[in-house]
């Protein structure tokens, strides 16, 4: 096994990691979602006529991508329905169309209707106003830790990391730079972005960083899409998966994320923490 694998799963293992974790992915609880008292009142007045195509369209209307509505973010669905996803689409591609789409589709719009009304308002208002999830806003977090020099260097901008041949950090986004590794000859057939890029020693460190709250889902795809980067080798890249959360927590099942890792364990996989020792030891 990789011994910065090793290391990882031992920390992780310490009853302490969680605390540590912290200074990386800081617990940020959420407000409810603020709702327009206009928009409110429109919701409102629908749901009790059951007008079911207005209500569907104002409460499509306050969601994303209309975030001037409701200040600095739109409101969730006011019902979990895979369906919405549809009318919500073509309400963006085509608004002009979109009241025949709803008539067209009358039978599917009132099952949707009627299981809000089912709910009842005050559930439908709730659903909308849930506030965000903590595990869907960490992205930018492990960028910010290394920001603030905690790796030993302060990360610089492309221009500064092209012009240079001492160890660098690059500072940037995670399209930026997967095309400038391209640049340096990394062959990725995926135009994916990473979410590390540094040089040490001549070398070039490249990976993806993921923060796994939990199992399932979207967060299992996380470890698989942070792995992509291991399929990519060149002999000037060094390519690292940076993961910290329940990963490293044993568990037997196939598809567990800890039997992921495991069928990858002679690769570069770490926590965050142990980063700045492997960078400093290439």
């Amino acid at each position: 096994m990789n011994k910065w694998l090793t290391k990882s799963i031992e920390l992780a293992n310490n009853q302490s990691y969680y605390d540590f974790l912290e200074d990386i992915y800081p617990f940020k609880p959420f407000d409810k979602r603020w709702i327009n008292p206009k928009y409110k009142d429109q919701l409102e007045k629908h749901f009790r006529n059951k007008n079911n195509n207005e209500l569907l369209k104002v409460m499509l209307k306050c969601m994303p991508p209309n975030t001037e509505i409701n200040k600095k973010e739109g409101l969730r669905a006011g019902i979990k329905d895979a369906r919405l996803g549809f009318f919500k689409l073509y309400k963006k591609k085509d608004p002009k169309n979109f009241d025949k789409i709803l008539d067209l589709n009358s039978k599917t719009v009132n099952e949707i209707c009627s299981r809000m009304y089912n709910k009842g308002l005050e559930k439908m208002f709730e659903s909308m106003t849930k506030p965000k999830e903590s595990s869907r806003t960490i992205g930018p977090d492990f960028k910010n830790w290394i920001e603030k020099g905690n790796l030993g260097l302060q990360p610089v901008n492309l221009n500064a990391f092209r012009n240079s041949d001492e160890n660098a950090i690059l500072s940037g986004g995670d399209e930026e730079m997967i095309r400038h590794a391209k640049e340096l000859g990394f062959d990725r057939n995926s135009d994916k972005g990473v979410d590390f890029l540094a040089r040490f020693n001549g070398k070039y460190i490249i990976g993806e960083a993921k923060y796994l709250t939990t199992y399932g889902g979207t967060q299992d795809k996380s470890v698989k899409d942070a792995f992509l980067t291991f399929e990519n080798i060149h002999p000037n890249f060094i390519n690292i998966a940076i993961l910290d959360g329940v990963c490293y927590i044993p568990a037997n099942g196939k598809k567990s994320q800890y039997q992921m890792i495991m069928r990858n364990k002679n690769e570069n996989i770490m926590s965050a923490f142990l980063l700045k020792d492997f960078l400093y030891k290439i």
